[in-house]
């Protein structure tokens, strides 16, 4: 995505971050919501909103600086393994720490319930 601002709502509150260096923001507390707000390839920016009714087991949300050529912002969903840094603060470690392989298990099967909305306006949608 190519907002500004990332933001989450977990179980035990709420994390927001925009243009700063620390980039990745990872957590195994259930999170209900995600949005991201302004900046995006049209006039008002182009952003997403997640509400979820089943959360996935981790999350990572992602706010890149301005200086990034790969993400201004996002999020990933973990279905096996682990982000390789700290958890609920946000670090500029990123995935380089991760190991090479995760054994997964033969007919394993992941789900989370949600709805994604996408905007045109920095207002969370859903």
């Amino acid at each position: 995505l190519g907002t500004l601002s990332t933001h989450g709502f977990f179980q035990r509150g709420v994390v927001q971050i925009m243009n700063a260096p620390n980039q990745y923001f990872a957590s195994t507390d259930p999170v209900h919501r995600i949005y991201t707000l302004g900046g995006g390839i049209v006039k008002s920016g182009i952003s997403a909103d997640f509400n979820f009714t089943t959360a996935p087991a981790e999350v990572v949300l992602l706010n890149g600086n301005a200086s990034n050529p790969f993400y201004r912002s996002g999020v990933q969903f973990v279905l096996v393994g682990s982000y390789p840094g700290p958890k609920d603060n946000w670090d500029s470690l990123g995935w380089s720490h991760a190991s090479r392989a995760v054994p997964v298990s033969e007919g394993a099967a992941w789900s989370t319930d949600g709805l994604v909305g996408g905007k045109d306006h920095a207002v969370p949608v859903l």
